[in-house]
């Protein structure tokens, strides 16, 4: 399978496969549903025993997540209750992928870099970062 992508003036369209042509925000999860499927994630595994201090847990407003050229290809959502941080969640912004392409009970390892950018914001400093995500399509 490959995937084609070239845009338009305010449109853009994917290729994929067998020559289907279909517009790139029909693969793209937005936001807010890619905070839903971080909130039922979190729904599943507390009842697990390796995750049973999410019971109580919340996922924040979410970040987004970019490739190399800038792209939006993740969301990373951290988990939350009362008495602090209970780990994160990594949620695809593509349909193509799986939805949920990582979750921890540990800190998540974009910590240091969303705590600087939002000393950054309170500084009012104009300058934009992104948050680069870079995965493996398999895991072994």
């Amino acid at each position: 399978m490959f995937i084609f992508i070239f845009s338009l003036p305010n449109i853009a369209f994917s290729q994929v496969g067998d020559n289907k042509l279909i517009s790139v925000s029909e693969i793209i999860v937005n936001k807010n549903d890619a905070k839903k499927i971080a909130e039922n994630h979190i729904i599943r595994e507390k009842y697990s025993a390796e995750f049973k201090d999410w019971i109580n847990g919340k996922v924040d407003n979410g970040t987004e997540l970019v490739d190399f050229n800038n792209n939006l290809i993740a969301y990373i959502f951290n988990v939350y209750d009362k008495t602090g941080p209970l780990g994160y969640v990594i949620v695809s912004a593509n349909k193509n992928m799986p939805p949920i392409l990582e979750y921890s009970r540990a800190n998540s390892p974009y910590s240091i870099g969303l705590s600087k950018i939002k000393q950054n914001l309170q500084k009012n400093e104009t300058l934009k970062k992104h948050l680069m995500y870079i995965f493996s399509l398999t895991h072994t």
